[in-house]
């Protein structure tokens, strides 16, 4: 079965190929849980997939009926996005105003879509009160949750879902979506897409964004000193770390294929590492890097539960370094 559906869509065929059997086999679950860190195309994907499901042509989505033209404007009457604008979590009358709507039968389809963003700032008390809808939706109804923290929902909430998993893109996919989307190839640089760690939305904002450009350099800058710093300093880069909320997992995928390009320059590839790579790799041995790697997915795994992000982010520069040599 291909990925008709969702042309367009680079990458992440196991969660095309997922999807594309819901529409197919008319066998779609009544609650999606869309995984993956920003800017790896979770809303574009939710969007596809109403379109897809509520297309009124037979070859689906036709991007051309007042179904698809109204979802791709998000203004289609039966699929309903809950947004939360505020940097707080959801509150529960927010969600007990999303279940009442749930029941209200669809005006022009038949079937109801409701699109949840943001959906890991629910907190406990709001997943409880979504529970029964979740567990109990009309026949008419489906829920899409799109989350970059699946650690953030209860068991009970996660075992009524059904996860579509997004991964990030090779670097081959990532340049050409920006060339897809009109970006000149002389802007498409290997330091763009080392930066952009396989995530199309981030390689966009890398090329408009000052701020986050800054930051990317902040941490690039980190990772080459790293070996060299002081206490006081490596605390000064975990605090640097700990105020990011929004843009640190696109920092902790940085940090990964950094060190797995440091990890292949140590184990002979160097063709394409720069000089500083090389210099600091022969600081390192082989067997640092495992240790390394499990130290960023702690920190990334503490982040999502509530651990003081500074002291979480000063264990894993800390560990981060070369090995003490006997």
């Amino acid at each position: 079965m291909d990925n008709e559906y969702f042309k367009g869509f680079l990458g992440n065929e196991t969660a095309l190929l997922q999807l594309s059997s819901a529409v197919k086999t008319g066998r779609a679950s009544h609650c999606y849980m869309f995984c993956g860190e920003k800017g790896l195309g979770k809303h574009t994907l939710a969007k596809m997939f109403a379109k897809a499901l509520m297309c009124e042509n037979e070859d689906k989505p036709c991007n051309k009926c007042k179904s698809c033209i109204q979802i791709e404007n998000e203004d289609h009457p039966d699929v309903i996005y809950i947004r939360h604008e505020k940097p707080t979590l959801f509150s529960v009358d927010e969600i007990r105003d999303f279940s009442k709507q749930m029941y209200i039968r669809p005006y022009t389809s038949d079937r109801k879509i409701f699109i949840l963003k943001d959906a890991q700032l629910l907190n406990v008390q709001a997943q409880n009160a979504a529970l029964k809808t979740i567990e109990e939706p009309p026949e008419y109804g489906m829920i899409l949750l799109l989350t970059d923290n699946k650690e953030a929902f209860l068991p009970t909430i996660l075992s009524r879902c059904t996860e579509v998993a997004l991964q990030p893109l090779s670097d081959e996919l990532v340049s050409r979506g920006l060339k897809d989307a009109g970006i000149e190839d002389a802007y498409i640089t290997d330091d763009l897409l080392k930066r952009a760690a396989g995530n199309l939305g981030m390689a966009k904002r890398l090329l408009t964004d000052e701020v986050l450009m800054e930051k990317t350099m902040a941490q690039q800058r980190c990772l080459e000193e790293l070996c060299d710093m002081t206490g006081e300093q490596i605390w000064n880069e975990a605090v640097r770390l700990g105020a990011e909320k929004e843009d640190l997992p696109m920092l902790f995928s940085m940090m990964r294929t950094w060190f797995s390009d440091l990890a292949k320059c140590k184990a002979g590839y160097t063709r394409s590492a720069t000089p500083a790579m090389r210099r600091i790799s022969e600081k390192y041995d082989l067997s640092d890097f495992p240790r390394i790697f499990e130290a960023i997915d702690t920190a990334e795994r503490q982040r999502k539960v509530n651990v003081s992000p500074e002291l979480a982010a000063e264990l894993m520069l800390i560990k981060c370094r070369p090995q003490a040599k006997e």
